[in-house]
């Protein structure tokens, strides 16, 4: 990595102590430093930079949201500084002791004298292991703030002015040295406009608008009756006026066109009144038999005189009573034929995709095999052997299966068994050696060969020489699944440019399951270009 940030080991002493003790680091300044020219790497023992330029209090201070155990120091420098390369940063705590360190890609803070100005913001990650120790405050009165910080107050003052606002809209009373708008108590003698005579809206209601409607009430009545005593006197002060009434009116023959029907019939001995029409009545024989059952004087009289059982008192009769089998589910003995043609038996589910079979028990209500869907979560039709503990198995998806018990055989009888399509055993090592299994290949100039027997896998390639002492990464045609276990990289041929007789060798080594590394090498001691091809072989499984 050519750029990044490391604590001192001042800093990591003081951070370390910071965390112990429960106290704060203080992180106060900012310095930056041209390195003397070059871009310097990074060192924890160093005390200051190489070559400062310039030192200056934080301008920001803060944990990463993104990352709660990193903290972001930022120093914004003026467009009137500068004339100097910035090639290394340091951070100082309040004591002066440099507590980190870091190198940057090299930048240039020109001058405004130079022709050229900007204002410059450099900022710091480091990572910590407790961002806790840390002390993120900033003295605001000696730092310049970036426009980025300055949107974000903006962002967070209009956040703020808007949730205010909201909450006032949402109050259900905001204002409360005011009345509520809900049922509000007035003091003293409020004064409201005086609806119109007959309204009959929520508007209030004043005095003089009661006053009005009851003087209104009053002007109808006769003198006799304009108070509500005289009325209460009228009725007999009876507070259940009404309930009175109606129970008088209830013992009353209200006029009706099928009484005065009965009323004009000619009556004589023996004669029963009927309807037969719309307030149409009339007259019949009464027989001996119907003067019988109207004088007895209860219902197993009426059934003794007509001679009627038992049965008679029932609404319904079951299956049991008549000897017939209940539709809603019964036990029945013997055998049962069905002579039709097509449909025989059908079996209709009461919910979607419930399960649907017929199941077979023993004498002991044990089972012995069911036929059909025997779940609610699929579509899958068996023949299922409760005894044998096999099946066959009719998936919903169009695939047949044949499942015997486990540890037993398979059998397909008969002279000759076709099997269209592909067999894929889920297992092959119950294979034997009359059924190998099938390699692959890719034969490309970088290929490989997989023997399926073995598991073994074995792969080839070429790529050009390196320079001299250079490490080179290859990236075999395919990733050894588990893992590689040699490596064999070959010089097929090669020159030099400074020295054709130069002894040259390769070597390498498999770095992980996919790639290895290279090496090219000559006995002269030169390090210039050469030319050549590589080849290698690894196996792995």
């Amino acid at each position: 990595m050519k750029y990044f940030a490391i604590l001192t080991n001042q800093g990591t002493a003081k951070l370390a102590n910071a965390t112990t003790l429960g106290t704060q680091l203080k992180l106060t300044h900012m310095a930056t430093g041209d390195g003397n020219g070059s871009l310097p790497t990074p060192d924890p023992a160093q005390t200051k930079l190489v070559n400062q330029k310039r030192i200056a209090p934080l301008n920001m201070l803060f944990v990463d949201p993104g990352d709660a155990n990193q903290i972001i120091a930022e120093q914004v420098i003026p467009e009137n500084e500068g004339g100097f390369w910035i090639r290394e940063i340091g951070l100082y705590d309040a004591d002066g002791t440099l507590i980190a360190v870091a190198n940057c890609p090299e930048t240039y803070k020109p001058l405004l004298l130079e022709g050229s100005a900007r204002t410059q913001t450099l900022r710091m990650a480091l990572v910590v292991s407790a961002t806790s120790a840390v002390s993120l405050k900033i003295d605001p009165a000696v730092v310049l703030a970036t426009r980025k910080y300055v949107d974000d107050k903006v962002i967070e003052v209009k956040a703020y002015t808007d949730n205010q606002m909201k909450e006032h809209i949402d109050a259900a009373n905001p204002h409360k040295q005011y009345a509520p708008l809900a049922s509000p108590t007035f003091s003293g003698a409020p004064k409201a406009p005086t609806p119109t005579a007959g309204n009959s809206t929520t508007q209030i209601a004043t005095t003089a608008f009661v006053q009005t409607a009851i003087t209104a009430l009053v002007n109808g009545a006769p003198a006799t009756l304009d108070t509500l005593k005289e009325i209460a006197a009228a009725i007999n002060n009876d507070p259940n006026f009404s309930t009175t009434i109606n129970s008088e009116l209830a013992g009353k023959q209200p006029l009706d066109a099928a009484l005065t029907a009965i009323a004009a019939l000619a009556t004589s001995a023996n004669k029963l009144p009927y309807f037969s029409g719309v307030d149409t009545v009339t007259l019949t024989d009464l027989t001996a038999v119907g003067r019988e059952l109207i004088a007895k004087g209860a219902v197993t009289d009426i059934r003794a005189y007509l001679g009627l059982g038992s049965l008679a008192i029932k609404n319904s009769l079951t299956a049991a009573e008549v000897g017939a089998v209940s539709k809603a589910g019964d036990v029945m003995s013997g055998r049962l034929a069905i002579n039709a043609d097509g449909e025989a038996v059908a079996i209709k589910g009461t919910v979607n995709e419930a399960a649907s079979y017929v199941i077979s028990r023993d004498a002991s209500n044990v089972n012995q095999w069911y036929v059909g869907k025997g779940s609610n979560d699929s579509n899958d039709v068996a023949f299922y052997n409760y005894k044998g503990e096999n099946r066959l198995f009719l998936s919903e998806s169009g695939a047949v299966f044949l499942s015997p018990k486990t540890g037993q055989q398979l059998n397909l009888g008969g002279s000759q068994t076709n099997i269209s399509g592909m067999v894929i055993p889920s297992d092959y090592a119950n294979f034997d050696s009359r059924y190998p299994l099938k390699n692959a290949a890719s034969k490309a100039v970088n290929g490989w060969f997989k023997d399926a027997s073995t598991g073994l896998i074995y792969q080839w390639g070429t790529t050009d020489a390196v320079y001299d002492d250079t490490l080179k990464t290859i990236t075999f045609p395919i990733a050894f699944p588990s893992a590689c276990v040699a490596f064999l990289p070959t010089l097929k041929r090669s020159t030099t440019t400074s020295n054709p007789l130069a002894m040259l060798s390769v070597w390498g080594q498999a770095m992980s399951n996919a790639s290895a590394n290279l090496v090219f090498q000559s006995n002269d001691g030169n390090s210039d270009a050469r030319t050549g091809l590589i080849t290698y072989w690894a196996v792995g499984y």
